[in-house]
């Protein structure tokens, strides 16, 4: 099951040679997937930055899965964002980018044999000035299946995360 997205890529590789082959020198395999190969490329460019969140995360966009969780802390969102910081640090994500003024931050992992790799939005919001509410957005960088990547992204947030308070 892990490798099904690597398997995926090879048959479509496969696939455009074989109608290249059958279909002599037509465009019509170009045609079929460029476009395909045109959106992961642009998507690998977009996916660094928090000004491109919205290409990632509005429900129009369909080709990438998104997985969503929220929760409170006691802790108020001045520490706790640079808390974050720190555990993004610490763990197998990168930090890609962060907006210290909109309590923004944005990690990723990397191309691996189940995804084309995901991003990882975390939004700090204030509650009351005490508290912040916590929402995690974990979204692949291309596909309609995360293999439970998104859900394993925001499982090991939560843990790691509840890990780094304690004492």
């Amino acid at each position: 099951m892990r490798t099904i997205p690597f398997i995926l890529s090879i048959s479509i590789l496969i696939g455009y040679k074989l109608l290249q082959h059958f279909l002599g020198n037509s465009y019509l395999p170009l045609l079929i997937f460029a476009p395909v190969f045109i959106l992961i490329i642009i998507n690998l460019v977009l996916r660094k930055k928090l000004k491109h969140k919205d290409w990632f995360t509005k429900q129009l966009n369909f080709l990438n899965e998104k997985v969503v969780s929220k929760f409170e802390t006691d802790i108020p969102p001045s520490l706790i964002f640079d808390k974050i910081i720190e555990q993004v640090t610490d763990s197998n994500s990168k930090l890609y980018d962060m907006d210290r003024s909109n309590n923004q931050i944005l990690a990723g992992n990397s191309i691996g044999l189940r995804t084309w790799g995901e991003n990882l939005y975390i939004d700090i919001e204030s509650i009351d000035g005490e508290k912040s509410m916590i929402t995690l957005t974990s979204v692949t960088v291309f596909g309609l299946v995360s293999w439970n990547k998104n859900k394993e992204n925001i499982e090991h947030f939560h843990t790691s995360f509840k890990e780094s308070l304690t004492i």
